[in-house]
């Protein structure tokens, strides 16, 4: 543990050990004056205050001139601010002065009877406490009643056994003390290290330099949620490196495609700046050359336009129930009527009771196409392409486009609907751009379908298509 993991450690440990001292001490004086103090007229006062108040309440009885037991004027104005009553009783138990006393109370006692006051609770309103007095050679016994709830309690011990075990009395006191103070310091110096171990893990992960930590101990439910947010922000920053080298592997795919047509139409152009050098037929070849590679970068421009609108949600949905059979058939046999594949091996199955599906057709003619021309164009002539439909459950329409060519690995199979990554044999895929089988798939997606690939090499090519049936 380096210095200022000790530093930091002593520092909690102080604090603590401060605060519970604090803490104790409070109890402590919260419990004292709670237990040991009454609430009388004056203020706060300990609950002895009755007793001893009792024991010189004898400065305020006199006798006068006729030899009459009386309570001064001050001793008066005492006994009725505090409400108080005292009876003063002579040498036989008569009584022979009064005040305030209540009329429960009798007019003498016998000597066992008022000792009995020493023991006495509280009763009928009133804590009882005895004294006594001498006036002139005289003893006077006299009962004070206090109202007041106080608790009197004797004990009785071996004076000489107390005075031998007290001293190891408050040895085992401070060293229970002393032990409690250790625990807690212990106890502080394990959780500030747990603290500090979460404190350093927060750092590491923004860091990048986290690993995780044991799930153990009194904060083992943070240090599992810091290792799940390390696990996830991992993955995270995985998932961003890939789409980030994706992505510049797209741009690049993207731009060096834009060059392809660039560069012929800006050549032609050149040769078109001289028209006086060429023929007819030249002019002619130039300017069909030209458009075709415009209509090009236009197809291109559209397709990425497309599916970055479909990713913000941005595209109009027009859905409307297709008969998915049919329409299945219309787009093959316009691909067939299509110059570019009059002579490719295609074939067409479907189910001859008609399912309906709910749609764009525009767009999932698009996905269609997007699939069928992908078969064809990346594959050798030879290659037979089959497109079927055919119900796949109750509530499921399925769309397979297979073919027998030379198939892909399974890299290019966990990439092919990856915008950003165009596969191998760039050759075969001239005249495409890159972004076809994204906007199939999510096209697919948007119409709340799946769409799965398999595929091996030399094997060819499977692609399903499930989506959901009008009932």
């Amino acid at each position: 543990m380096n210095n200022r993991v000790r530093r930091t450690t002593f520092r909690n440990a102080f604090i603590v050990v401060s605060v519970l001292g604090v803490l104790l001490m409070a109890l402590i004086i919260w419990a004292y004056m709670y237990y040991f103090h009454i609430t009388e007229p004056a203020g706060l006062s300990l609950a002895s205050w009755p007793a001893t108040y009792t024991n010189d309440f004898e400065f305020r009885i006199d006798k006068n001139d006729n030899g009459d037991v009386f309570v001064t004027d001050s001793g008066i104005k005492e006994l009725d601010d505090y409400d108080l009553w005292v009876q003063i009783m002579d040498e036989e138990g008569r009584e022979v002065y009064s005040h305030n006393k209540p009329d429960i109370c009798p007019d003498s006692y016998t000597v066992s009877e008022f000792y009995s006051f020493s023991d006495t609770k509280f009763e009928n309103g009133y804590t009882c406490f005895v004294s006594a007095c001498k006036l002139d050679g005289e003893t006077f016994d006299y009962i004070m009643g206090f109202p007041y709830e106080i608790g009197k309690f004797s004990v009785f011990y071996n004076a000489g056994a107390i005075s031998r075990i007290g001293p190891l009395v408050r040895v085992v006191f401070l060293g229970a003390i002393a032990f409690g103070l250790i625990l807690i310091v212990i106890y502080v110096f394990r959780f500030s290290g747990h603290l500090i171990r979460i404190e350093e893990g927060i750092a590491a992960i923004h860091e990048r330099k986290y690993s995780n930590k044991k799930e153990k101990g009194p904060f083992v439910n943070v240090y599992k949620a810091l290792n799940e947010l390390n696990d996830n922000i991992v993955k995270s920053d995985a998932i961003q490196k890939s789409t980030d080298e994706k992505r510049n592997e797209w741009i690049a795919n993207i731009t060096h495609d834009l060059k392809t047509p660039l560069a012929p139409i800006k050549g032609y152009a050149e040769m078109l700046e001289s028209p006086e050098k060429l023929s007819k037929e030249e002019i002619g070849d130039f300017g069909r050359t030209i458009f075709k590679n415009v209509d090009y970068a236009e197809h291109l421009i559209n397709d990425l336009k497309l599916t970055y609108q479909m990713d913000f949600k941005e595209l109009p949905i027009n859905k409307e129930k297709i008969a998915a059979t049919r329409f299945v058939k219309e787009i093959v046999i316009d691909l067939i009527n299509n110059p570019s594949f009059a002579e490719r091996d295609t074939e067409f199955d479907g189910e001859e009771e008609e399912i309906y599906i709910e749609a764009d057709k525009t767009l999932l003619r698009r996905a269609i196409e997007n699939l069928i021309t992908n078969a064809l164009v990346h594959n050798p002539k030879d290659t037979k392409v089959c497109v079927r439909v055919k119900g796949f459950t109750a509530d499921k329409l399925m769309i397979t486009v297979e073919d027998n060519g030379t198939g892909m690995s399974k890299e290019e199979t966990d990439r092919l609907f990856d915008r950003y990554y165009r596969g191998g044999n760039t050759a075969q895929k001239a005249g495409g751009t890159g972004l076809g089988m994204a906007i199939a798939r999510q096209i697919i997606e948007q119409a709340e379908g799946t769409i799965e690939v398999e595929s091996a090499k030399g094997q060819g090519t499977k692609i399903t298509v499930l989506l959901p049936v009008i009932k």
